[in-house]
């Protein structure tokens, strides 16, 4: 199976939502630079769309992402995180920027994650990821 993109929910600018039934899996496609308020709505509508699929896996595609403020990642871990481990998040499968400096970015802002227990891999595509997301 490939991920359709053509089955996206638009979230703001942005970021772009869809469930993938069959692995409880919720893509979320991201793109430019985006920082403030308009990050933590895109974020929280994320993890509502999320909740409300019953979903316990994420592909996290940054493939076209920037860079993410180091404010706006401490808000993310402080606020967001919490909840999606309160909700069963079992799996994140990050497709990484193919920008340097938002691969790094996402790379610390993903690095408290790691630690708990979450499965978290990266990726250089869709299909790889969601390989990976079968598996678990």
């Amino acid at each position: 199976m490939e991920i359709s993109k053509d089955k996206l929910v638009e979230n703001g600018r942005h970021c772009k939502l869809m469930y993938i039934e069959e692995y409880k899996t919720v893509y979320e496609m991201w793109e430019g630079f985006v920082y403030g308020n308009e990050l933590k709505e895109a974020w929280q509508v994320a993890l509502d769309f999320y909740k409300q699929q019953g979903a316990n896996k994420v592909i996290l595609d940054s493939t076209y992402a920037k860079v993410i403020r180091a404010e706006d990642t401490e808000w993310y871990n402080r606020e967001i995180m919490p909840l999606y481990y309160n909700y069963g998040l079992e799996a994140v499968a990050i497709i990484e920027s193919k920008s340097p400096t938002g691969r790094f970015s996402l790379r610390s802002a993903c690095s408290v994650v790691k630690g708990d227990s979450v499965k978290i891999e990266y990726f250089d595509n869709s299909s790889d990821a969601l390989e990976w997301i079968k598996g678990i």
